[in-house]
Order: C-alpha cells, then sequence, then structure tokens
C-alpha cells in the first residue's frame, strides 16, 4: 500500500490544474467523473457504466495518471516544439482574406454533410 501512496507523491502537481476546469455540455450517453475531487483532472465517462465498473476504471486511471497527457508538458520525451505549429510570415507583410472557393454541386453536397 505504501509504494502506491509512494506513485501518486512523485508526480508533480501543475498550478494551472489547480484551478477549475470549464467543462462543457456533454450529451446524455458520457457524464464527467473527476480523477481527484473539487474537479480537478476531469475525465469523460459511459453515463451506461456500473458503478462499480466507474469505480474500478477511476482505480486503474489514478494508478496509472503519470501516463496521461493532461497538457502538453505532461507528455515525458516529447517535444512541445513538435506538437504544436508555426506560420511564419515577414514583418511588412498584410494579412488578407480569400475569396470563398466555389464547388461544384455533388462536393457541395459531401461538405454540407461533413460540417
Amino acid at each position: 500500500m505504501q509504494k502506491a501512496e509512494k506513485k501518486e507523491n512523485l508526480g508533480v502537481e501543475n498550478p494551472v490544474l489547480e484551478e477549475t476546469v470549464e467543462l462543457k455540455v456533454l450529451p446524455p450517453h458520457l457524464k464527467y467523473s473527476f480523477l481527484k475531487g473539487d474537479a480537478k483532472k476531469p475525465m469523460i465517462l459511459s453515463s451506461s457504466l456500473t458503478i462499480e465498473e466507474e469505480r474500478r476504471l477511476i482505480e486503474v486511471l489514478k494508478l496509472n495518471q503519470r501516463a496521461i497527457g493532461w497538457q502538453l508538458s505532461d507528455l515525458k520525451g516529447i517535444s512541445p516544439t513538435y506538437c504544436m505549429h508555426r506560420i511564419h510570415m515577414e514583418a511588412d507583410f498584410k494579412p488578407v482574406a480569400q475569396p470563398q472557393r466555389r464547388l461544384n454541386s455533388t462536393m457541395k453536397e459531401v461538405v454540407k454533410k461533413e460540417v
């Protein structure tokens, strides 16, 4: 039991996650649960899980929470610069809004379905 407690204490608390996270409205088949109390480290679970299944899932996730990337800085061994991109522009460049492109009627239908 002491080893499990020791493992949890090795994780460095992130000051950004100490604040309450703003949660979005979920569809009825999903619900929020938290690895820590008072709305810290949110996760989305299926509403169809039984109480026992939910408890066991949360227990497994608590034991392995160091493997979960809550932020880019939590992903060990992966450079944050690899996950981000920049658009390099010249200093005197002014952005211009381009005109909307025309699509043929079949492509319009495909786009409408995707959107």
